[in-house]
């Protein structure tokens, strides 16, 4: 595709940016017609680079509405930053104007921002607001609720109002497993949602985290309480050489059976008596055993 700058004001198509996609479609083209060895007349010619001629102009389009948009969001993150200047009330009140309620404790507070920003006003309707009277319908647009989590990102790492634009452009983390992020917007709602909803490997390795550390405040179970006269499956902790039993698991029995029955252990060897010595003109013991029987 053409080449063309990323920012919004300087997006273009350039005369030479057209030429020079033309000729890379055309080498193209003709490769593959002469490994097909096919041949297409000068009109059908014509109407394919038509087609890649067109297809930059969206590229670059494309590119242009995807920078206004991070201009957009970095706007609407410095109008956030405005509004938590104001008291509570101030800014409950402005939501108020636009049908929108204060987040809850537990919800991102960049939601009503990014809504407000991103919706309009229908002056054909008018709602009738508790305390502040009428006011035309406000209308949001909740394709852009995603970006809350790219506010609450730009204000997690303090990033300040007139440099949110570049760090949105510019990002490239990885995750906890040390693989990259998608760039841009994208990357930035996924590295957002991954921080409030850890995957399900974190969770694993947090809850067992927490565990270790409430195992360390239960107390030492005596060896006297332990079921008597079985195998018995304990576990605990083994702090300075020394291993405290915690409780045990009658549940894992089955498991304890098994690894008795799979530990590699030779049975005691009997004990041996001693070679018998004969003396000679003494009987052997077959003539003993025999005198005896008489």
């Amino acid at each position: 595709m053409a080449k063309v700058n990323l920012r919004a004001d300087t997006i273009v198509v350039s005369a030479k940016s057209l030429e020079v996609e033309t000729e890379m479609a055309l080498g193209s083209l003709n490769s593959i017609l002469s490994m097909a060895k096919l041949t297409l007349d000068e009109e059908t010619k014509s109407l394919y680079l038509k087609g890649k001629e067109f297809a930059a102009r969206c590229y670059a389009e494309e590119e242009r509405a995807r920078d206004r948009l991070i201009s957009q969001i970095a706007n609407a993150y410095a109008l956030g930053c405005k509004l938590f200047e104001m008291s509570s009330a101030e800014r409950n009140m402005l939501y108020a104007t636009h049908g929108l309620a204060a987040p809850a404790e537990n919800q991102n507070k960049w939601l009503p921002v990014i809504r407000m920003y991103f919706g309009r006003f229908d002056a054909d309707k008018l709602i009738n607001y508790p305390v502040i009277g009428k006011y035309p319908k406000f209308i949001r647009n909740p394709s852009h609720d995603k970006n809350a989590s790219v506010l609450a990102y730009l204000d997690r790492y303090d990033v300040e109002a007139d440099k949110a634009a570049d760090f949105i452009r510019d990002f490239n983390e990885t995750d906890s497993n040390d693989k990259a992020y998608p760039k841009g917007l994208v990357g930035i709602r996924k590295a957002e949602r991954d921080i409030n909803n850890p995957s399900v490997e974190m969770r694993k390795i947090k809850r067992a985290d927490d565990l270790k550390r409430k195992a360390k405040t239960l107390p030492e179970k005596p060896i006297g309480s332990l079921t008597s006269d079985t195998l018995v499956v304990v576990y605990g902790l083994n702090v300075g050489g020394k291993f405290r039993i915690l409780g045990e698991l009658s549940a894992a029995m089955s498991m304890a059976l098994k690894a008795v029955e799979a530990t590699n252990t030779c049975p005691p060897e009997e004990e041996k008596q001693p070679p018998l010595t004969i003396v000679e003109g003494e009987p052997t013991p077959a003539e003993v055993t025999l005198k005896g029987a008489a």
